[in-house]
C-alpha cells in the first residue's frame, strides 16, 4: 500500500511558451528503474476532479520503481498562461514536449506517457515525433467535436456577455471560444501514427474496440485494451470527493512495470534524480514576480508564495485557501497581488493537489477538523518566515476552514466566497474505527474509504453532544478586530442561511459587524466570468483599503479576547451602489 507520508516534488519547467508547473513522484524504497512515466492531465473542471487519481497513480508507479513526472498543462493549476491566450494549442504542445524532454534528462531510458480524457489527444498531438516506449490512453476524448458538444449541455452560466463571446462554464471554470475550437478539430481517428510500438487503451465497456486502436493496429502498432468499472464514479460523479480508481491504477501500474521489464536490458545508465527546481522568476503585467514551491508542516502541505522580486517595504501578506480556487482564480489573484507589490502564500489541504496526506487514507477530505488545523500551520509557516499582518482569503469548503481555525493575532482580514455556514462538521472519526478502516485498507485500498465503516462515525458522535454550528465562529470572529467580508452568489443556500440566522437574532451578538456583499449571476462555483471578475475586484479594492489603513498607522489588532457569547448591538443592515453591499 501506498505510503501515505509520500509527497511529491513540486517543480517549474521552461516551456518555449512560458513555464508549467510539475511534480517528481521518485521511488524511496526501491532502486529507480529506467523507465520514466509521464502523465499528461486534462483541462479545466476535469482536470481538478482527476487530480487526486493522478496523484495516486503517480504514486503508485513510484512505489513499483518507475519515476512518475505528473505535469500541468498551459493556462492549467500552477503554470504560466491563460487558457485565453493566442494558439493555446501550441502553447499545450510545447508544456508536454518539455516534460518529456525533462524526464530523458534524468538519464531515462524509455518514457511512458500517460493521457488522461483531453490529455490523450493532446499527447499525441504534440508527440508526433517523439519516439515513446507506449503510449496509454486512459477514458480518452476520441472526438473532439463531440466532446465541446457535450462541454456545451453541461454549461451553468447564464452569463450573457460570456455566452455572446461563445465561452463555456463550468464547475467554476471559463473555456474561451478560442480553446473550443481547437478541441473541436481534435480527432484521434485523423491523427499521424504516434511513433510508439505500444498503445494501450483503459475504457469503459462502450469505448472498447474504437475505430482509432483499430487504424493503429493496421499501421503495425501492438494495441491492448482494458475494460475499467471505475472511470464514471471517479471522473462524472456529482459529489464534492470522487471515488479514487484504485483498480485502474493497479492495472496501469502493473501493465507499465511488465512494459518496462520486457524491455529493460543489462547495462542501462542508472537514473539521477532531477535537480529540484521551486523558484521561478517571469515578468507578470510589466512586473518581475518571483513564484516558490514551498512545504508546510507537519503534513507537507503544497504552498506556492507569490511576490514582487524587488519587494517594496513590509506589508500585510495574502493567504490563500487553495492553490487553485474556483476557476484557477487564486493563481491569478496572487499574481496580479505581486504585480502590485503585494506577497500572497496559496496552499492546498492534506490529501488534495501534491500536498501530503499526514497518516490519512489515501485523498483528502473537506469539512472536517482537518481543514482547520491546515490553515493554522500555513498561518505558522508565515509566522516563521517573519510575516506580522495576514489578510486570508477562501472559497467554499476552502472558507468554511479558515473561519473553523483560531483566531490568531497576526490576522487582520478574512475574506470568505460562498461559505456554507450551514455545513456541520463531519464528525472525527473514532479511534477504534479508524484502526479497523486502517486494516481493512491495507488488505484492499478501495475499503480505506468504505462508505458503511464511516457512517458509523457520526452516530457515535452524536451520542457524545452536539457540535457547535459554524455560524457560532462568525460570531466569534466578528467579536475581535478582524475585518470580515462575506461574499456570496445572489441565489447561494449560504447567503439564505445566512439571512435566516440574522433575522433569529446572530446580528446582536456581533461585536463588530462584516461587510456582506452579492453577486448576481456569479453562481455557487463563481462560474459567471463577468460576476466574478467583479468579486475579485472588490476583494482587490477591500484588501487596498486595509493596506492604506496600515501604511497610515490605524490598522485594526487582532485580539481574541472576547468571547463569542458577548452580545453587543450591530449597526442596522444600510444597502450601497454595485452588487448589494449590506453591512450586517
Amino acid at each position: 500500500m501506498t505510503d501515505p507520508r509520500r509527497r511529491g516534488q513540486n517543480i517549474w519547467i521552461d516551456t518555449d511558451s512560458g513555464f508549467i508547473g510539475a511534480a517528481w513522484y521518485w521511488p524511496l524504497q526501491v532502486p529507480a528503474a529506467s523507465t520514466v512515466v509521464v502523465i499528461v492531465p486534462g483541462i479545466v473542471h476535469e482536470e481538478r476532479t482527476m487530480n487526486g487519481g493522478l496523484v495516486a497513480l503517480a504514486e503508485s508507479l513510484a512505489d513499483a520503481g518507475l519515476p512518475a513526472l505528473l505535469m500541468d498543462l498551459h493556462g492549467c493549476s500552477q503554470s504560466a498562461g491563460r487558457l485565453e491566450d493566442a494558439d493555446i494549442g501550441a502553447c499545450w504542445s510545447a508544456g508536454i514536449k518539455a516534460a518529456v524532454h525533462h524526464a530523458r534528462c534524468s538519464g531515462a531510458a524509455r518514457v511512458i506517457v500517460v493521457g488522461v480524457r483531453l490529455g490523450v489527444p493532446l499527447a499525441v498531438e504534440a508527440l508526433v515525433d517523439e519516439p515513446l516506449a507506449a503510449l496509454i490512453a486512459w477514458a480518452p476524448i476520441v472526438n473532439g467535436r463531440r466532446y465541446v458538444r457535450e462541454l456545451k449541455m453541461l454549461q451553468r452560466t447564464t452569463d450573457a456577455d460570456a455566452a455572446a463571446a461563445g465561452t463555456i462554464a463550468i464547475g467554476g471554470f471559463s473555456i474561451p471560444a478560442s480553446v473550443l475550437d481547437h478541441i473541436s478539430h481534435l480527432d484521434l481517428g485523423e491523427v499521424e501514427t504516434p511513433a510508439t510500438s505500444f498503445v494501450m487503451s483503459r475504457e469503459t465497456l462502450e469505448g472498447l474496440n474504437a475505430p482509432w486502436l483499430a487504424r493503429l493496429s493496421q499501421r503495425g502498432i501492438i494495441v491492448q485494451e482494458q475494460i475499467s468499472t471505475q472511470i464514471h464514479p471517479w471522473l462524472f460523479s456529482a459529489t464534492d470527493q470522487p471515488t479514487m480508481p484504485y483498480e485502474d491504477i493497479q492495472a496501469l501500474t502493473r501493465w507499465c512495470r511488465v512494459l518496462h521489464d520486457e524491455q529493460a536490458v543489462s547495462g542501462e545508465p542508472v537514473l539521477r534524480r532531477p535537480m529540484p527546481r521551486p523558484v521561478i522568476e517571469f515578468v507578470h503585467q510589466d512586473v518581475l514576480v518571483r513564484e516558490t514551491f514551498v512545504e508546510i508542516a507537519p503534513s507537507g502541505l503544497t504552498g506556492v508564495l507569490s511576490e514582487p522580486v524587488n519587494a517594496a517595504g513590509d506589508h500585510p501578506v495574502r493567504l490563500l485557501v487553495s492553490t487553485v480556487g474556483p476557476g484557477r482564480t487564486f493563481a491569478d489573484f496572487a499574481r496580479d497581488e505581486a504585480s502590485r507589490g503585494k506577497t500572497s502564500l496559496r496552499f492546498d489541504f492534506a490529501g488534495f493537489g501534491t500536498s501530503g496526506r499526514g497518516d490519512a487514507a489515501q485523498g483528502g477530505e473537506l469539512y472536517t477538523d482537518s481543514g482547520g488545523h491546515d490553515v493554522l500551520a500555513a498561518i505558522e509557516h508565515l509566522r516563521g518566515a517573519g510575516y506580522k499582518q495576514i489578510y486570508s482569503l477562501g472559497f467554499c469548503a476552502g472558507a468554511w476552514s479558515m473561519m473553523q481555525a483560531d483566531v490568531v493575532p497576526e490576522l487582520r482580514a478574512m475574506v470568505a466566497i460562498n461559505v456554507a455556514l450551514y455545513r456541520q462538521p463531519d464528525p472525527k472519526t473514532p479511534d477504534s474505527v479508524e484502526r479497523k478502516r486502517h486494516l481493512l485498507g491495507q488488505i484492499t485500498p478501495a475499503l480505506a474509504r468504505n462508505r458503511l465503516v464511516r457512517r458509523v462515525a457520526p452516530r457515535l458522535v452524536r451520542l457524545r453532544g452536539k457540535r457547535h454550528e459554524p455560524v457560532d465562529w462568525l460570531v466569534r470572529m466578528c467579536n475581535t478586530n478582524v475585518r470580515m467580508l462575506l461574499a456570496y452568489a445572489d441565489l447561494d443556500l449560504g447567503l439564505e442561511y445566512l439571512n435566516r440566522q440574522m433575522d433569529k437574532g446572530v446580528r446582536e451578538q456581533l461585536g463588530r459587524p462584516f461587510t456582506l456583499q452579492t453577486y448576481a449571476g456569479l453562481g455557487h462555483l463563481a462560474e459567471g466570468p463577468t460576476a466574478r471578475a467583479r468579486l475579485f475586484g472588490d476583494i482587490t479594492d477591500f484588501f487596498a483599503d486595509l493596506d492604506r489603513e496600515a501604511t497610515s498607522n490605524h490598522a485594526p489588532r487582532a485580539k481574541a479576547s472576547l468571547a463569542a457569547r458577548s452580545r453587543i448591538a450591530a449597526p442596522p443592515r444600510t444597502k450601497t451602489a454595485g452588487g448589494r453591499s449590506v453591512r450586517s
